[in-house]
């Protein structure tokens, strides 16, 4: 086989072309990634902060209608399946499972570990999870209750 000067450029703009795209390739997956993980984070925080004021509103009233109402609307929310609402020791008080009501979660239970696993100063109050299927992620708010 000889090679030939048509050859040789065929060869050449290949390897300037894989030697271009690779490391381009590399570094839009990586830049998507960061913004998927952005985006995710932003869409935890604005679910973090109507749950908060909806929830911190229906609990001054110690209305139960309306924390259901809040939960339920939460819950319906595109990429949210599943809300709980449980005080400090672990006692769900408010759920869209209206059996899961009155279920004490364990300290090893991984609810209660996403929290456990940092120092006490650090703890979030609002937790997003993944759902047990690896599908719609579960919102799990601690506030305190009195």
């Amino acid at each position: 086989m000889r090679w030939t000067l048509q050859k040789k450029l065929a060869l050449g703009l290949t390897v300037i072309l894989i030697a271009i795209m690779v490391p381009s390739l590399l570094v839009l997956t990586v830049s998507t990634r960061e913004r998927m993980v952005e985006y995710s984070r932003d869409f935890a925080i604005h679910v973090n902060d109507v749950a908060e004021a909806g929830l911190e509103n229906a609990m001054i009233s110690r209305d139960p209608a309306e924390i259901t109402s809040v939960l339920q609307a939460i819950d319906h929310r595109e990429g949210i399946e599943g809300v709980i609402v449980f005080d400090k020791r672990g006692e769900i008080k408010h759920s869209v499972v209206a059996s899961d009501v009155g279920r004490v979660l364990t300290i090893d239970d991984p609810t209660c570990r996403v929290c456990h696993d940092h120092p006490l100063t650090d703890r979030p109050q609002t937790v997003i999870l993944p759902a047990k299927d690896w599908g719609v992620p579960c919102l799990a708010e601690q506030l305190p209750f009195r």
